[in-house]
């Protein structure tokens, strides 16, 4: 074993530890294999042997074969949960300065030096930990992305909006006479409507108007019943709002534009019902 060592020192002497090790720490903390899992005690004295030769111990200092026992049995039972690689790692990123620690043995490599350098590392690797979540995180938001930009699943999506929420709106008018979008947004239901099933393209300038006009006395109306409308947080807003006048402006503009789209949307439904037809026989 004194051979390997020596050995290992004269790898060690060529090794350029200007080489970040972040990713293989990143590779050490993915692998299934941990030292739990391993039946073998050997992994775990080559990583010894590497430690050894790493933090400078002579000959002389190495431990003997009880001493040898002990380590591997504390690493058996503390570090269990670890690979062998990343009790290697820990000692590599030490000595090369990554994180604060004592790394001067004083000559005797203990069960008491390793654990404090490795929990010292732990703190070290709980940032590494955190970098990789983050990883994983914008991994799986691209990949996701980039899944939902697939053609066959825009189409599942699309007729999954339109055999579901448009048609429920469209029955609720049928039935009602009217449509509650509570917080879903009308433009989104209009777009769909014009882009994708061609609606609403062949309005006349007369039809226009005609929606202008009602939206706006719509619109008039919410906005005076809201402006007199107590006890709620958001009515209290909403007057603080409609008392400056450009925000009163654009405040009347989007609910100007929300009510012709949704009367729109009533006129396009009416007169689907007055033909005796269902919005899905519309479908594409």
């Amino acid at each position: 074993m004194k051979n390997e060592i020596q050995k290992t020192q004269n790898q060690l002497s060529k090794t350029n530890f200007a080489i970040s090790k972040r990713d293989e720490i990143k590779k050490s903390i993915r692998t299934d294999l941990k030292i739990r899992d391993i039946e073998s005690v050997e992994p775990i004295k080559q990583a010894l042997r590497y430690i050894f030769a790493l933090v400078g111990l002579r000959t002389e200092q190495i431990p003997g074969d009880i001493e040898k026992i002990v380590l591997i049995n504390f690493i058996k039972d503390n570090l269990k949960n670890h690979s062998p690689e990343e009790i290697k790692l820990s000692f590599e990123v030490a000595v090369k300065g990554d994180f604060k620690t004592e790394l001067n043995h004083y000559g005797h490599f203990s069960a008491l030096y390793l654990s404090r350098v490795f929990n010292d590392y732990l703190d070290h690797r709980r940032q590494i930990v955190a970098e990789m979540q983050r990883e994983d995180a914008a991994k799986e938001l691209k990949d996701r992305e980039e899944y939902n930009k697939r053609p066959e699943v825009i189409e599942k999506h699309n007729k999954n909006f339109d055999h579901g929420l448009l048609t429920d709106f469209f029955n609720q008018y049928k039935e009602n006479g009217s449509i509650d979008f509570e917080l879903f947004p009308v433009s989104i239901v209009f777009k769909t409507l014009k882009e994708r099933h061609g609606f609403f393209k062949d309005l006349s300038k007369e039809e226009i108007q005609k929606i202008t006009t009602a939206a706006e006395k719509r619109t008039d109306s919410e906005i005076n019943h809201r402006l007199h409308k107590f006890g709620s947080k958001d009515d209290n807003e909403f007057r603080k709002v409609m008392k400056e006048q450009e925000s009163a402006t654009m405040k009347r503009k989007d609910f100007l534009r929300r009510n012709q789209r949704k009367i729109a949307i009533e006129n396009l439904f009416e007169r689907i019902i007055q033909e005796k037809k269902e919005l899905k026989d519309f479908f594409k």
